[in-house]
């Protein structure tokens, strides 16, 4: 079968962060930690969000969503070392939170380098297609932000989060979304949503146009990347499952590259007769 991720990929070639030639790494997409690792069924988002569903073509992953992307630097040393501890911290937090008997608080909150955890968000973004360099005033900006990390976030980027508490994962990498027929300016976004978290890079939004749920990650842009601050997540307001990438109302969308939707691979049944 294709291969229409490159979740294998060729062994060498320019990495999806620095673009430097070199022999490439495999990134999982959360990393290993944040959030459960089995056998997934990828899928082109377009296809879930058809009304004829979902039909038997699928690209199987038997440890979770990954990409051969980066090279050894970016991935076990910036990315692996410097950021991804962050947000596996972040994520084992929010899961303890959403999976404990308790009744759940109305909001939860969670002490993290924030700085950290967009620069994880960020590089996983970016591995996301393997011999693909950041491409555009968008991903060039995430690229120096994650690479050096003296540097605040782009002042044109946003990243909001919310509570994700559903077992499917979509990766978004080139979106724009507008309103039929008022010439707005569009609503230019990357997505990564995974159980137990979601995260949504914006780049240059009217937020007089576009309201978006959830707490913004880089409201803390003046921090270091050692910093550390209480973040808060509210339960009462979750968006619903498909949000942003489903269309609603006089919504329309575009998607490049390969938009992706992964789900848990479902066991199949034996046939009669066998164990």
């Amino acid at each position: 079968m294709k291969d229409p991720f490159l979740i294998r990929g060729p062994r060498n070639g320019p990495c999806s962060i620095c673009g430097t030639p070199d022999a490439l790494t495999i990134d999982h997409v959360p990393p290993k930690g944040a959030t459960r690792i089995g056998a997934v069924e990828m899928r082109d988002l377009m296809e879930r969000l058809s009304i004829e569903g979902l039909s038997g073509k699928y690209e199987l992953s038997q440890d979770g969503v990954k990409f051969r992307s980066l090279c050894r630097i970016c991935n076990n040393e910036r990315l692996g070392a410097g950021c991804d501890p962050e947000l596996v911290s972040l994520c084992n937090h929010a899961n303890a939170t959403l999976r404990s008997r308790l009744i759940l608080p109305g909001t939860f909150s969670a002490n993290v380098r924030p700085m950290r955890v967009l620069r994880a968000i960020v590089g996983h973004l970016l591995a996301t297609q393997s011999g693909r360099v950041p491409v555009g005033t968008f991903e060039r900006g995430m690229a120096q932000f994650f690479l050096n990390t003296k540097l605040p976030p782009p002042p044109e980027m946003e990243c909001f989060y919310w509570p994700y508490p559903f077992n499917d994962q979509v990766i978004l990498r080139d979106v724009s979304k507008t309103r039929l027929g008022t010439g707005i300016s569009p609503l230019l976004f990357k997505l990564l949503k995974f159980y137990p978290l979601s995260f949504m890079l914006i780049w240059q939004r009217d937020a007089s146009v576009w309201p978006i749920p959830g707490a913004e990650l880089t409201r803390y842009r003046g921090l270091s990347n050692d910093d550390t601050v209480s973040i808060a997540f509210d339960l009462r307001s979750i968006p619903h499952q498909r949000w942003p990438e489903a269309p609603s109302g006089d919504e329309a969308i575009m998607m490049g590259g390969r938009p992706m939707y992964a789900r848990p691979r479902i066991p199949t049944k034996p046939k009669p007769g066998k164990p």
